[in-house]
């Protein structure tokens, strides 16, 4: 994107004038988020505007096959969050045969080709359930995948299965809830049916705001509240770190990823998840030049040093969000464990984390994932999310 709209010999180059002749687009779920024309009511999970930058390479793509140029789209997760995102795929790939078909927008295409299924689910309280519409399922699954396959290539994830490491299954740690988490959400309940039924207008609460503070309030009451911590009581840091110590002393000379894309240490912030765990893993005996995080790398020479020091065991135990690590990294040379800390949005995010641990050349027969969920809070909500 920089590079297109850079000087070009001293004048400005639109794409057009760039003679492109094709296009390679890696990670390209990274552009799924286009704006959809569509006739859908009381559906969760749609949205109708898309991102700048999804829709600025639709027109890139459109343009370069216009041109009789070729468009080459890589990615290892196709469908990210939604049954969208395949339609989103054939609207860049085979536009020419979604017309054929009448196929002009995306209703016309979840009409042929989905179902919508209304039952009870989880709210964003993790207490109450509600009624919700979702597009549940395919139909008419031959005909869509005939399409499909003309513009597509499967690379299946058994083959050379032999090379990935053993993976059993998630092993699941569960925090029990404090006090002070358990009167945030019953605070929480009350000020989602206000929303609900509109007794707060949206600068003074609103859902998105609501669900940000309740997926902070289940990592650590101190994210919202400083004053609910008791130190006595457990929490999910607590646990994480001596599942840590308990595998750093079990398996030498091994490493483990912990992901968390809340409350990452920054100067002059007052609390850190990031740095309230770094402090318990000293506390159980591990040397702090064994414990790193990936934003202390400032520049590209220090990132691949510090990756480099990870992957030779040097670093045994590192922390990162889902934006810095989980695409195109390989640090699975000793890698024994993954640590879920926080919950993604997306199941792509969770197969894109993952993928840094069952990797092949994982020199470690056999690979543990944990997630860590705490009771009665927005966990269960977000699970729920990422099954469906």
């Amino acid at each position: 994107e920089k590079f297109f709209e850079t000087t070009w010999f001293g004048n400005e180059a639109c794409f057009d004038d760039l003679g492109i002749t094709a296009l390679f687009v890696d990670e390209s779920h990274n552009y799924k988020n286009i704006t959809m024309d569509m006739k859908l009511d009381n559906v969760v999970g749609m949205h109708t505007v898309g991102s700048q930058k999804a829709d600025n390479m639709l027109e890139k793509v459109r343009f370069t096959q216009q041109m009789n140029g070729r468009v080459i789209f890589a990615t290892g997760t196709p469908l990210t969050n939604s049954m969208a995102d395949l339609y989103v795929i054939q609207k860049y790939l085979q536009p020419e045969e979604l017309d054929f078909c009448g196929i002009s927008q995306f209703s016309e295409w979840i009409t042929m080709f989905g179902e919508r299924e209304t039952s009870f689910e989880v709210d964003v309280d993790s207490q109450t359930f509600r009624m919700a519409t979702r597009f549940s399922r395919f139909h008419n699954l031959p005909e869509l995948m005939g399409m499909f396959s003309t513009v597509c290539d499967f690379c299946q994830c058994d083959v050379n299965k032999e090379l990935l490491p053993k993976f059993h299954g998630y092993e699941e740690v569960i925090v029990p809830r404090s006090e002070a988490q358990k009167d945030f959400m019953e605070i929480a309940i009350e000020r989602k049916n206000e929303i609900r039924n509109k007794e707060t207008t949206v600068k003074e609460d609103n859902m998105l705001k609501l669900m940000g503070e309740i997926r902070k309030c289940a990592l650590d009451i101190r994210l919202v509240n400083p004053d609910g911590y008791d130190p006595g009581e457990d929490n999910k840091v607590k646990f994480c770190a001596r599942k840590l110590k308990e595998n750093y002393d079990k398996y030498p000379g091994t490493t483990q990823l912990v992901f968390c894309d809340i409350s990452v240490s920054m100067p002059g912030r007052p609390f850190s998840v990031y740095d309230e765990l770094k402090t318990e893993l000293m506390s159980l005996g591990i040397p702090e030049d064994e414990i790193a995080f990936i934003h202390d790398a400032k520049t590209m020479k220090q990132r691949n040093q510090l990756l480099d020091d990870f992957n030779e065991g040097r670093v045994r135990i590192m922390l990162s969000t889902t934006a810095k690590l989980a695409e195109g990294v390989n640090l699975q040379k000793h890698m024994k464990c993954l640590h879920h800390l926080d919950i993604p949005w997306k199941p792509s995010d969770m197969i894109q984390r993952e993928g840094r641990l069952i990797r092949p050349y994982n020199e470690n027969e056999e690979v543990f994932v944990y997630r860590y969920i705490t009771e009665g809070t927005f966990d269960s909500y977000a699970w729920q999310i990422l099954e469906n």
